[in-house]
């Protein structure tokens, strides 16, 4: 097999999956958005973990931030996700992505970078979540960065706003 027909092959195997997890993480964005707290807690699995700095946050912890964040004056105004890789093993999807989400607290633009490594199983017809290991972040605030953890890629995320569709 020539190589130009064994990565056909091999990008024909993967782009289905790679598909179906962008969407679920495109769901996820717009759940956020729109502030659909059940459609959002649907997309995890209710077993959910992320670990992140030795902490372990279930399913409900996570949707509960972003509540609370809400409650306390942030509008998220962008979300976008780009997967890096996909592959499966025994039923699982593993995905390390990157996501920018845009928001703004008053007068100041907030710009939350990350890289993580997540998990992925089939539910019926869905994917959902089971668990997440944030690599890295970068906040910011009116383009400075303001908190960075783990090991930022180079390059390093855009401190300005993400140019995502408005919601």
């Amino acid at each position: 097999m020539g190589f130009g027909l064994l990565a056909a092959v091999l990008l024909a195997q993967v782009t289905p999956a790679t598909a179906r997890v962008q969407a679920a993480y495109d769901a996820q964005c717009a759940d956020i958005m729109h502030a659909d707290w059940a459609a959002l807690t649907n997309t995890f699995s209710p077993t959910f973990v992320m670990d992140q700095n030795g902490q372990t946050y279930s399913r409900d912890q996570v949707v509960s931030s972003v509540k609370q964040a809400i409650a306390h004056g942030l509008k998220f105004t962008g979300c976008t996700t780009s997967i890096d890789s996909v592959t499966q093993s025994n039923g699982v999807t593993i995905v390390v992505m990157r996501q920018t989400i845009d928001a703004a607290q008053g007068p100041h633009t907030l710009v939350i970078a990350s890289g993580k490594r997540d998990m992925w199983t089939p539910q019926g017809t869905a994917l959902v979540e089971t668990s997440s290991l944030p690599l890295w972040a970068t906040d910011s605030a009116d383009g400075r960065i303001i908190q960075q953890s783990g090991n930022v890629p180079s390059p390093a995320p855009s401190l300005s706003p993400s140019p995502s569709p408005s919601p």
